[in-house]
């Protein structure tokens, strides 16, 4: 294989690389079935570093409807989360390592800074997303996320 091959091959990896370990896309979706059979689309955020997951949706005027920001974890455990720096309030939904809904803390305003909640089993995953977002679609523990 000539130098030339070898460079752009090279060039791809990096490149390849920097998407999956560097600054993700804003527009994944997921789906949310309850266990009713129901389906939910949902576009999110990805915070995989831990950098974005210490921002988090801090200083954000607003998120629109059927939105959210999805935190990744390394492991699963009782992450505690806060509203600091927040406008506007959120539920957050809590899911284990096979994307299950184990525990839901709704309607968090601003104005509970500093209180942290936790959730009440280890979570993977944590989902952030309007207020009421979990009532309106009557999201229960067990419901299962997908991309």
């Amino acid at each position: 294989m000539s130098g030339k091959k070898y460079l752009i091959i090279l060039v791809a990896v990096i490149v390849v690389l920097f998407i999956w370990f560097g600054k993700t896309p804003t527009d994944y979706n997921l789906v949310i079935e309850k266990n009713s059979g129901e389906k939910i689309n949902l576009r999110v955020e990805i915070a995989n570093t831990e950098i974005e997951r210490g921002q988090g949706l801090s200083d954000r005027p607003s998120l629109a409807e059927q939105e959210g920001l999805l935190f990744v974890f390394p492991t699963a455990d009782t992450y505690s989360f806060w509203t600091k720096d927040m406008h506007f309030a959120i539920d957050i939904i809590w899911l284990d390592d096979n994307w299950q809904i184990v525990d839901i803390t709704p309607n968090l305003a601003p104005e509970t800074f500093p209180k942290t909640f936790s959730p009440s089993s280890p979570a993977h995953y944590v989902l952030e997303v309007n207020a009421g977002f979990s009532a309106t679609h009557n999201l229960n523990i067990g419901d299962k996320i997908t991309f």
